[in-house]
């Protein structure tokens, strides 16, 4: 049989069916055509390039984001009455001091604060366990700590220099000598601000910027305010409980003033008394 393969595909497929009846070629080259026109887009689709990736937008570093840095930075800006903490050349504790308190186990570190704070509570008249509680929330008992907000807060009760040296002044002490890495001047100066504040929700008391301090309902308030105010200070305190008065909320209850307040002193305040409960609640006589 002859047959011409540059002819159409029709005069190619009238021939090979002309000579099918002899040897079935024919139909074996019509199985091969269709096998073949069955593989072509098998093949195609192979190669076919996948479908384009869709694009995710990729949004711009976040400005709303909180961190207990920028948020300790923004609360901690009335922390105190005073103006920004100043730096200051401080006195380091002396070498056999440092290696004997890096000697302790964890055990006997906690020990020996208990001790500077049970001391400083007694003084002061505020629970030791409040203390060891704000102490640890501060610092987790690392006297040599330094916060990395920017206000270099320091020592176990992390205060601010300028906080440390205005509480020494208020009793009458030199201020050249300060060091806020001595656990036992930290301590002492830690648990006087706090009863400082305890003092400061317990009445009414007029502070900058045309605020004041409403009185806590009870005792149990009171300490919540105080602990609320050593984290983000007073002053924003007391601008929590003007504006739950201002929307018919009772300004001398921590609940009701808890929405305004920062989250990370709202979690702060629920921390500091969950620990208090830990450590163990120890009644001191207030100082008269």
């Amino acid at each position: 049989m002859r047959i011409n393969f540059d002819g159409t595909f029709a005069d190619i497929q009238r021939a090979l069916r002309a000579y099918a009846p002899s040897n079935n070629l024919g139909g074996l080259f019509n199985q091969e055509l269709k096998e073949v026109k069955e593989e072509v887009p098998k093949e195609v689709a192979r190669f076919t390039p996948p479908p384009p990736v869709k694009e995710i937008e990729i949004p711009p570093p976040s400005m709303v984001f909180e961190t207990q840095a920028l948020e300790r930075a923004q609360v901690n800006l009335e922390a105190f009455p005073l103006s920004a903490p100043e730096v200051i050349h401080t006195k380091r504790i002396n070498d056999s001091e440092i290696k004997r308190q890096a000697s302790f186990t964890p055990n006997e570190k906690t020990e020996y604060f208990k001790g500077l704070i049970a001391e400083a509570g007694k003084k002061h008249g505020i629970d030791p366990a409040l203390g060891m509680a704000v102490a640890k929330a501060e610092s987790n008992f690392n006297h040599k700590a330094i916060s990395q907000d920017g206000f270099e807060s320091k020592g176990l009760f992390q205060l601010l220099d300028s906080t440390g040296k205005t509480l020494l002044e208020r009793n009458d002490m030199d201020t050249d000598g300060y060091d806020p890495f001595n656990p036992e001047t930290n301590v002492d100066l830690g648990v006087g601000y706090l009863r400082y504040l305890h003092e400061t929700f317990s009445k009414p008391t007029t502070l900058g910027n045309n605020l004041s301090t409403v009185p806590g309902f009870n005792s149990s308030e009171v300490e919540k305010f105080a602990v609320a105010a050593f984290n983000a200070g007073e002053g924003r305190i007391a601008f929590a409980q003007s504006e739950a008065k201002k929307r018919g909320k009772d300004p001398s209850t921590f609940e009701d003033v808890k929405p305004h307040i920062p989250s990370i002193t709202r979690s702060y305040v629920d921390r500091v008394l969950a620990d208090r409960d830990k450590f163990g609640t120890v009644l001191i006589t207030p100082k008269e």
